[in-house]
């Protein structure tokens, strides 16, 4: 028991952990790989450009909205810029550099000739905005979400980074030490006050994003997903497209799943690895190895799958 309050009271003590490094809120986030030079057309959700980049014209967000509610399908109309109205001939073709309402997106695909996966569509809302060019047109999205920058602020924070590894490491020192605890009614005290401190730190974190539901893009440990299945990217703003060369190629990055041996907690320590090895080495001559715990450098690995039957 000694030996386990010593190794926690190291890690809790520890000043000079490796935090996570910080994240730009202004990037851009894959979920599906995206190679810019491909793109030979890029469009633009109407109602976020405007609202967003256009303040003059917020009369016509209106018409259109009102429009969109009343009827899906409604012949495209030329736009006006000098009077601000919306002319009642009928549009045969579309022309460059002249703006159109109503219609639907497949009118629009057509008459210009967008197609398939040369089109990068940009939209704020999910399922209204990217469902539609994506299912039905093969076109790539890319999600805006403006909540996002506001997040990566507050992961970004000391407080947030501490406690995000802490929690990592607190959980792993669990995993570690619950076969000690059920035979010593001690560690089983000390079990617990890891277990309730643990829940605290998770509340505490959520409520950093936001004290009624947390982060949007995640629920505890699980991931929302909210926008992967409709969205190649996503990112806070439009134009933080701009930091990237219009022949950049985006690449996701590689989750690694539950039975991945890819989970790793940081120590800067390899004392604390060796201590972790002792400690198990002492209790029913069970190989600390195969108990899940190895040393690898600075890290103390914890194999989440260990069995002592397993045979391979």
């Amino acid at each position: 028991m000694t030996t386990i309050y010593k190794i926690y009271q190291t890690l809790r003590s520890w000043q000079h952990l490796e935090l996570p490094p910080l994240v730009n809120p202004r990037a851009v986030f894959v979920n599906n790989e995206l190679d810019l030079e491909s793109i030979a057309v890029y469009g633009f959700d109407y109602d976020y450009t405007l609202a967003v980049y256009t303040r003059k014209l917020n009369n016509l967000i209106y018409k259109l909205a009102l429009n969109r509610l009343i009827e899906d399908y409604k012949d495209s109309r030329l736009y006006n810029s000098v009077t601000g109205s919306l002319s009642f001939e009928r549009v045969l073709t579309l022309e460059s550099g002249k703006i159109y309402a109503g219609g639907h997106i497949e009118e629009l695909a057509k008459g210009a000739g967008f197609a398939g996966k040369n089109v990068l569509y940009f939209g704020d809302h999910i399922y209204t905005d990217l469902a539609e060019p994506m299912l039905r047109l093969g076109w790539r999205t890319a999600a805006i979400v403006p909540d996002l920058a506001r997040e990566i602020r507050t992961q970004n924070t000391d407080n947030y980074r501490t406690s995000i590894q802490w929690i990592e490491i607190l959980t792993a020192l669990i995993e570690r030490f619950q076969v000690e605890s059920s035979r010593s009614p001690e560690t089983h005290k000390i079990m617990e006050n890891w277990k309730g401190e643990r829940e605290k730190l998770r509340f505490d974190m959520k409520e950093m994003f936001n004290a009624q539901f947390g982060s949007v893009f995640r629920t505890y440990n699980t991931m929302t997903y909210f926008s992967r299945r409709l969205s190649d990217v996503y990112t806070s703003r439009v134009t933080n497209f701009m930091h990237y060369d219009c022949n950049h190629t985006f690449y996701p990055r590689r989750n690694a799943l539950p039975h991945e041996n890819l989970h790793s907690v940081p120590v800067l320590s390899s004392v604390i690895a060796l201590d972790a090895v002792h400690a198990r080495n002492q209790s029913d001559d069970v190989n600390s190895q195969k108990n899940g715990v190895t040393q690898n450098g600075n890290y103390l690995k914890i194999n989440n799958n260990a069995n002592h039957n397993d045979k391979y």
